[in-house]
């Protein structure tokens, strides 16, 4: 990388001399041992790669005989050596000093003795060469307490001198004390006494475990702690949930359950478990309630006598044990209860004569035929299309059809019918009609015997009976059509309901009740597709139908109704297809109002549009206000708000035109939000880091953004002008995180 003007430290130390850890290729400089370390491979460990300590002595090296130097070559090859001490070398290839290595030599030949003395002595050892130089070392004492100390009751007090040595040792007694206590009762404990847990005999039990110091004391239940069969325990309260893995026996003779749940996995509830000798006790379940004056049970109950099951309410609950003393003389119109079910299936006897008032809606399947005073029909079936009659109580009968289905009858044969005691033809023939000659006249046939006492009628004339035949009517002569926009048609009837007679009157409106054409009374009922010529003005104008499907106009002020279209007041320009148009010319606001004055809960006020693919739940905008008592959820169904919203659809809100959108809250002066022409958003604050925005309305240019929690985003300084300085910049973080440009990489201290 670019990096000629940028500083790249690494790790160093002014006081240690090896670093304890390095990564694996990590340097290290220490100026105390003067030494230049790196990481090796595995990062585990250091290696020493030089430095000043040894680069110095490459440089002190010398040809010359000196002290605490590196020998090297003079300019003849040669190397100058001053004394050389070993033992077993030959010197004769040695361009040396041979006066010295005589004179070592010599000295080696003189043996020399190897001891101690002081806090450790050892007997001198001579050396001469031929053998180890081995010193047995013997301690002085300082100290003649030799033994074990501390134990559980004492501790150890021990000295130590300048050379780290045990001077004296002795034991002291643990001089502890502390205080137990309980609910009941307190105790103290003194140094080695003993402090005994246990529990009190029933209930909480105690057992120690482990030994040597490693003691453990487990405090545990038993099965006594929740108990019942102790009457000095008295009631006992869990305040918590409790959970039983196995079965839940009670012993008592009752239970009580106060709650607003039960919940069983079982599907099947079992009453009466001890009823196992004889059938003996009433089973049911009931409940209590109160009618508004006394508290009453209701519930079902299978009776131990009858062994019938009865729907029982309106018993008073004074009555003690319900379950046990119920019985059929309970069971009276006023106490029995309706079922309302829809049963299936139910394969069983069902006996109904203690029932009173029950209602059965749904089909009920038996075993044996319901009987006529049960409610029932005595039977099983029936044959399809069969007429059913009673038997007193007994079972509902069918009777055989008669066979008598057909057509009987004609022009020349008249129908004989005989009829059975049910009222059902049982038999019918044919017989050919035969009128004696002194019954046939040479006229018509009279109105006794099925003719009409006439012999012709008047073509396209009504008839009527005129008390002894049926005669021909005239017409009145009244067709054609009447009335007209000018015309009234005075209509006259006959005594037959007929119009008879028919003229037009001209339409003459008294001059009192026309006044300018501007005020009146009375009631205007024009006739359908009706043309009202000139200027109509009326104070109130209720018009219906007219051009629209419903048209309620009750302003003054307007000024046409064409078709499909209304003009109150005048436009300053011609508007293309305005079905309604409103136009004034005031130095004040105008308006049109829609108020919906209730105040429910989803009351509103609401200018919808729609089109032809619309119904009234979908594919309409809506523009309205909700009502003071509003309820709903989300800013649409907030207390008077105003909204606007479509429905099925898409909503567009823009301008048709090169001109931008701007939205303004608390009638500020200056937009909250702009959209402008060519599309860009502009807002007035800042777009918060919780919005989704920045926080910021600009940046420094070529600076670095870093977040800043749910604050606004940050950034960094440019990283310079030149090309020299910020092309060699690096970006780091300083102590608290911020990042910021650098030209030092800095692998700080060890």
């Amino acid at each position: 990388m670019a990096a000629s003007n940028t500083s790249i430290l690494i790790k160093r130390s002014t006081a240690t001399g090896t670093p304890s850890s390095l990564k694996a290729g990590e340097l290290a400089y220490s100026y105390l041992s003067n030494t230049i370390f790196i990481g090796n491979s595995t990062g585990t460990g250091v290696v020493n790669i030089g430095g000043q300590y040894y680069t110095s002595q490459i440089d002190n090296a010398s040809s010359a005989n000196g002290s605490g130097t590196i020998v090297k070559r003079d300019a003849m090859g040669n190397i100058s050596v001053g004394y050389i001490t070993a033992a077993g070398i030959s010197v004769s290839n040695l361009n040396a000093n041979t006066a010295n290595l005589a004179t070592y030599a010599t000295q080696l030949q003189n043996p020399q003795y190897f001891g101690a003395y002081g806090d450790a002595t050892a007997a001198n050892v001579i050396f001469n060469g031929t053998a180890n130089v081995e010193l047995g070392f013997t301690l002085a004492t300082v100290n003649s307490n030799v033994g074990a100390y501390g134990n559980t009751t004492s501790i150890p007090t021990i000295t130590v001198d300048a050379k780290g040595r045990i001077t004296s040792i002795s034991n002291n007694t643990i001089a502890t004390s502390f205080t137990v206590s309980g609910n009941t009762g307190s105790g103290s404990q003194q140094g080695g006494s003993t402090l005994t847990i246990e529990g009190n005999g029933t209930g909480i039990t105690t057992t120690v475990t482990g030994s040597g110091g490693s003691e453990t004391v487990l405090i545990a239940t038993d099965n006594t702690v929740l108990r019942s069969n102790t009457s000095g325990v008295g009631p006992q309260t869990i305040g918590t949930d409790v959970q039983i893995s196995g079965n839940l026996i009670v012993s008592g003779t009752a239970t009580y359950v106060n709650t607003s749940i039960v919940q069983t996995n079982d599907s099947m509830i079992e009453l009466a478990a001890n009823n196992t000798t004889g059938d003996v006790i009433d089973i049911g379940f009931y409940g209590l309630y109160n009618n508004g004056s006394t508290n009453n049970v209701t519930g079902l109950l299978r009776d131990a006598g009858s062994k019938n099951y009865y729907l029982f309410a309106n018993i008073a609950a004074t009555n003690a044990s319900i379950a046990n003393t119920l019985s059929n003389n309970y069971f009276t119109q006023a106490n029995t209860a309706t079922l309302y079910t829809n049963i299936n299936a139910f394969q069983s006897t069902v006996q109904t004569s203690n029932v009173v008032n029950q209602t059965v809606s749904g089909t009920l399947t038996l075993t044996n035929a319901l009987t006529v005073p049960n409610g029932g029909t005595g039977a099983t079936s029936f044959n399809a299309g069969s007429i059913v009659i009673g038997n007193g109580s007994g079972a509902l009968q069918v009777l055989a059809n008669t066979g008598t289905a057909g057509s009987y009858g004609s022009s020349s044969y008249i129908p004989v019918i005989t009829t059975d005691a049910y009222g059902r033809v049982s038999s019918v023939s044919n017989t050919q009609v035969a009128i004696s000659a002194s019954q046939v006249t040479s006229g018509t046939l009279a109105i006794a015997q099925g003719g009409t006492n006439n012999s012709s009628y008047v073509n396209n004339e009504i008839t009527y009976f005129n008390g002894s035949a049926i005669v021909s009517l005239a017409n009145t002569g009244t067709a054609g059509t009447y009335g007209n926009a000018a015309y009234i048609p005075v209509v006259t009837t006959d005594g037959f309901g007929r119009v008879s007679g028919v003229s037009n009157t001209a339409i003459a409106i008294p001059a009192s009740q026309i006044t300018n054409g501007t005020t009146g009374t009375g009631q205007v009922v024009l006739a359908n597709n009706a043309t009202l010529g000139g200027t109509t003005t009326a104070a109130t104008l209720n018009v219906s139908q007219l051009n629209v499907t419903t048209l309620n106009v009750t302003y003054s002020n307007v000024n046409s109704v064409t078709a499909n279209s209304i003009n109150i007041g005048s436009l300053t320009y011609a508007a293309t297809g305005a079905f309604v148009a409103f136009g004034s010319n005031a130095n004040n606001y105008q308006q049109v109002v829609i108020q919906n004055a209730n105040t429910g809960t989803q009351a509103s006020a609401d200018f919808v549009v729609s089109n032809f693919n619309s119904t009234d739940t979908t594919l309409y905008g809506d523009f309205g206000i909700n009502g003071p008592n509003f309820v709903g959820t989300g800013s649409l169904n907030v207390a008077n708000n105003v909204y606007l919203y479509a429905q099925s659809t898409d909503l567009a809100i823009g301008t048709n035109s090169s001109n931008p959108i701007h939205f303004v809250v608390n009638n500020g002066a200056t937009d909250a939000m702009t959209i402008a022409a060519n599309g860009y958003v502009s807002i007035a604050q800042a777009l918060a880091t919780v919005y989704g925005g920045t926080g910021q309305s600009s940046f420094t240019q070529n600076g670095i953004i870093y977040g800043n929690g749910t604050g606004a985003l940050q950034v960094t300084a440019a990283a310079g002008g030149a090309d020299q300085t910020w092309s060699n910049q690096i970006l780091t973080v300083n102590n608290t995180g911020v990042p910021t440009w650098t030209t030092t990489m800095d692998g700080g201290a060890f």
